[in-house]
């Protein structure tokens, strides 16, 4: 790839305004369960629940620890693609809300912490929290790309 240097204040300037002007769209990349019955679902085991008082279903943050060690990475796959596709701004959210939902697929598949009770577990058939039968939760991860012209 040949790059073309800019030299002198005006010629930067005028670029630094164009690449502005590509990347202002207000578009958007959400990621998460944008069913609301999955929605329901997964905050309940995000952050637990309380029967007559006496913790029911313990949180299991599996979406917070995705955001927390991939939302870096995540900045950077968007950079890299806006870099990519000469700054063009719904394919690079598309790729980077790829990205977020994968590592949030992966961080329910691998979250074990705390187990499931041993009754769910003879019930299931297997130890893992967030994973049932269905796999429902884990196949209700998506992101959505929203061009919000308020932003």
């Amino acid at each position: 790839m040949v790059r073309k240097v800019l030299s002198g204040g005006e010629a930067l300037a005028a670029k630094l305004a164009e690449i502005a002007q590509k990347v202002s769209s207000g578009a958007t990349v959400s990621a998460g369960f944008l069913q609301p019955d999955l929605a329901t679902i997964a905050f309940f085991n995000e952050f637990g629940t309380t029967q007559n008082g006496a913790q029911h279903i313990p949180p299991r943050p599996a979406v917070r620890n995705a955001i927390a060690e991939n939302a870096p990475d995540w900045c950077l796959v968007l950079a890299d693609r806006l870099a990519a596709t000469g700054m063009d701004v719904e394919a690079s959210l598309r790729a980077t809300g790829e990205a977020m939902r994968s590592d949030i697929q992966l961080s329910i598949r691998d979250f074990s912490d705390p187990p499931n009770a041993a009754s769910t577990i003879r019930q299931k058939g297997f130890d893992n929290p967030l994973v049932g039968r269905t796999k429902d939760l884990l196949n209700g991860v998506d992101f959505e790309v929203s061009d919000d012209e308020s932003a």
